[in-house]
């Protein structure tokens, strides 16, 4: 059974990882809130490093490689809206 444990700051300790993908990847963490729990990982299995995003309940997940993750700080909180399912 992995082992997690929670820091004050909300994020959870690094966990055993779950799948074959995952268990190529030496940087594996929950963060999880009143809203959401998503497993992030570098995964450096393919061509370059990536990060991928697994959502815990749908278990659907995205690989964004590097420009992609950039490419994150160009955007504002309104630009997200459009994709946070309502409550």
């Amino acid at each position: 059974m992995p082992v997690e444990s929670h820091t004050a700051s909300g994020y959870a300790a690094y966990k055993k990882p779950q799948s074959p993908l995952i268990a190529e990847s030496r940087r594996f963490m929950i963060l999880r809130n009143e809203f959401a729990t998503v497993e992030v990982l570098l995964n450096d299995s393919a061509n370059g490093p990536r990060l991928q995003v697994r959502d815990a309940e749908t278990q659907r997940e995205v690989l964004l490689d590097l420009l992609e993750v950039e490419s994150l700080t160009r955007m504002s909180h309104d630009d997200f809206a459009q994709f946070v399912r309502p409550a």
